[in-house]
């Protein structure tokens, strides 16, 4: 069964005359904001696409609309990461640690992080190119497991650094023997200064579009180069190519058919009257509505510079960035609440 398109389906049908028409030509008709509902196996899904919508979800509280049970019901954490415990029932119900740890530190010190990301980059793609052999002067490589081995280690190095980094690459299968190396280092650590310590399909999309349309290679290349040649405090600041690359890759594939995913878990009416009965999943369809024409010209053609303005010889100026979040792009979630 195919879940996303069965959203799509879900998301024409209901609201187009024209719905068989609609799929034959590959494209998606607007639902026009209304919110609609499709069978899951123990619940129903409510899913919406309005900006109104959207905002009354997020600024939902959570002893209604709740995040993390929503979460609970799809990853079952406590059965995959060695019992943990989200939501009132974790040892922090209100996310500081998270909110802390990447919206502030994260952020504060990438200054000090870059040369570590730099390294475990390069790794990466060692790892991985080093083994084969060449054919034609080519080699051959999964683009996926490329893109694991990247992330995976820039990922451990920055959240756990280079200490516990070799042994989350060793046993990330085996969840009871991590923790035994995990324990004994976080102990450590809290008896000390914390002060001083500090998604892989996204990027495989990405290089993916690269390879099918090269024509963008060249003016991205040069805009690295040419932020490489400015003082390095400005580093990463200022790169729009780049940016809307990026976001228009994740426009067309997201990482899931659903965004702002939150479990009822008591009655909910939104302001239009749509009702939630308690025990259901609301979300937003956001593959559908990322192709939408309602909110973006020619939905279906990828448009590498889609959001940049051109600045003439002077380069360009980025409309929205990569990790900007609105009622047209909820791939990192609500404009709140993540």
């Amino acid at each position: 069964m195919n879940a996303p398109q069965m959203i799509e389906k879900a998301y024409a049908k209901v609201f187009a005359d024209n719905f068989t028409t609609a799929l034959s030509s590959n494209r998606i008709v607007q639902a026009d904001g209304a919110s609609f509902a499709i069978p899951a196996l123990n619940e129903y899904q409510v899913l919406v696409s309005s900006a109104q919508h959207i905002k009354e979800i997020d600024v939902c509280s959570p002893d209604t609309l709740s995040f993390h049970q929503a979460m609970e019901d799809r990853l079952r954490f406590r059965f995959t990461c060695y019992g943990l415990e989200t939501g009132s029932k974790s040892i922090d119900p209100h996310d500081t640690i998270p909110g802390r740890t990447l919206k502030f530190l994260l952020r504060t010190h990438l200054n000090q992080l870059r040369p570590r990301i730099q390294t475990s980059i390069e790794q990466g793609f060692a790892e991985k190119l080093e083994p084969q052999s060449p054919i034609g002067g080519w080699k051959s490589v999964s683009v996926f497991s490329l893109a694991e081995a990247i992330t995976v280690k820039i990922n451990n190095q920055v959240l756990v650094g280079e200490e516990l980094a070799g042994a989350i690459m060793t046993w990330s299968g085996a969840v009871k023997k991590l923790a035994s190396f995990l324990t004994p280092v976080v102990e450590k650590y809290l008896h000390q200064d914390v002060e001083n310590y500090q998604d892989q399909p996204a990027l495989s999309y990405a290089i993916y579009n690269l390879c099918e349309y090269p024509e963008y290679i060249k003016p991205l290349r040069r805009e690295i180069e040419t932020m490489f040649q400015g003082p390095e405090k400005n580093y990463y600041k200022h790169m729009p190519l780049l940016e809307s690359f990026l976001r228009e890759s994740a426009r067309l594939s997201p990482l899931d058919a659903l965004s702002v995913q939150r479990k009822a878990l008591k009655a909910f009416r939104f302001s239009d009257g749509s009702y939630v009965p308690k025990g259901n999943l609301v979300a937003v369809a956001q593959q559908c509505l990322m192709k939408d024409p309602k909110y973006y010209h020619n939905p279906m053609e990828f448009n590498g510079f889609r959001f940049v303005n051109p600045k003439g010889e002077g380069g360009a100026e980025a409309i929205t960035k990569f990790t900007d979040v609105g009622p047209s792009f909820p791939f990192w979630g609500a404009s709140k609440k993540t």
